[in-house]
């Protein structure tokens, strides 16, 4: 297995676990009003605003 490949999984793994502990994370414009910042090396979000409720986090 490659890097791309192996950062691919990394990325989707987090992705997973964000969605499955913020599950009420919503998009915070339209997507249409996302920003790419783009260059020869890479496509990626100048910033991915987004809104969830916040919870208590137990500390123990």
């Amino acid at each position: 297995m490659g890097g791309p490949e192996t950062a691919r999984i990394i990325a989707e793994t987090a992705i997973e676990v964000l969605l499955d502990r913020v599950p009420d994370l919503t998009l915070a414009v339209a997507p249409d009003e996302l920003r790419w910042a783009d260059s020869f090396w890479y496509r990626c979000l100048e910033s991915l605003p987004v809104t969830f409720s916040p919870t208590a986090v137990n500390a123990g």
